[in-house]
């Protein structure tokens, strides 16, 4: 049976993965805050490389949200998977499974994607069959990203960027089963995009309203929106940054059809999304 570590195993991804896995494979989750098999990225311990004997298939589903300072960024999602992947190979791990984040190319201008990207091209460069998943903006009803989109959704004001990216938002269990066809397909190797439709955000702030049509959409500058991200971000400061701003406006798209490819079905229109929620 595979034995398969999931880093990040307590986070929003994680979660649903272990649930999904351990009905037919033996999961081990880590973070800082499990006793089995307890990992600090930011400190890791020196047993690492036998802690990590004991597992076919590493998957990463740990990191950190954009808002984290810049140097804090590298340490957790390139410093510490680096260091985890070389003790991976002479642990003699079979696999590693990265989940990343949906980028074209290096970001110079966002650390959380040029963290990402590095990593990603690290683990592809080395001796272990390597697979990059890279979902989009993952829709989960109990996801802080997905809470904060329909807090604002239920405004009746909209005070949207005069020019933002596509979208293409991916429902949570799209992303689980697809997690769950790369580790039963270990003949898969590479980069592979996780998306969904493509929305413009206006589009997708209307999907989650109650209200769709009881709103007033006004098309703001980048200064008034830089101006009141000042005063937003104690509100989260995890998630409402000047980090974040930059991400959304670049957008997160992907013309790979991966869903459609290997689960043989479309992925789950965001016009469907709200129907999953109690199945989560």
């Amino acid at each position: 049976m595979n034995r398969i570590l999931i880093l990040g195993g307590t986070g929003l991804i994680g979660r649903q993965l272990n649930l999904a896995l351990s009905e037919w494979a033996t999961v081990t989750i880590s973070s800082r805050h499990t006793q089995e098999c307890p990992l600090n990225l930011e400190q890791l311990p020196k047993n690492l490389t036998q802690m990590l004997s004991q597992f076919d298939t590493i998957i990463n589903a740990a990191g950190i949200a954009p808002a984290y300072p810049k140097q804090q960024q590298y340490r957790i999602h390139y410093d510490a998977i680096k260091t985890i992947a070389q003790a991976a190979i002479q642990a003699k791990v079979s696999r590693f499974i990265q989940i990343s984040a949906l980028s074209q190319a290096p970001c110079v201008d966002s650390a959380y994607l040029d963290s990402k990207y590095k990593a990603d091209q690290y683990l592809l460069s080395l001796p272990i069959n390597t697979c990059i998943l890279r979902p989009s903006l993952v829709y989960a009803p109990n996801g802080i990203s997905t809470r904060l989109f329909k807090l604002l959704a239920q405004s009746p004001i909209w005070c949207l960027p005069q020019q933002t990216g596509i979208i293409n938002p991916i429902h949570i269990l799209d992303v689980i089963k697809f997690i769950e066809y790369t580790v039963a397909h270990p003949e898969l190797k590479g980069i592979f995009d996780i998306a969904g439709h493509p929305l413009t955000f206006e589009q997708y702030l209307t999907l989650l309203s109650n209200w769709p049509k009881a709103h007033i959409s006004l098309k703001v500058s980048d200064a008034f929106i830089q101006q009141s991200l000042r005063y937003l971000k104690y509100l989260n400061p995890q998630l409402i940054s000047q980090e974040s701003y930059r991400l959304l406006l670049a957008g997160s798209t992907s013309e790979q059809k991966t869903i459609e490819k290997y689960l043989q079905r479309p992925p789950i229109a965001a016009t469907d999304f709200a129907q999953y929620d109690k199945t989560l």
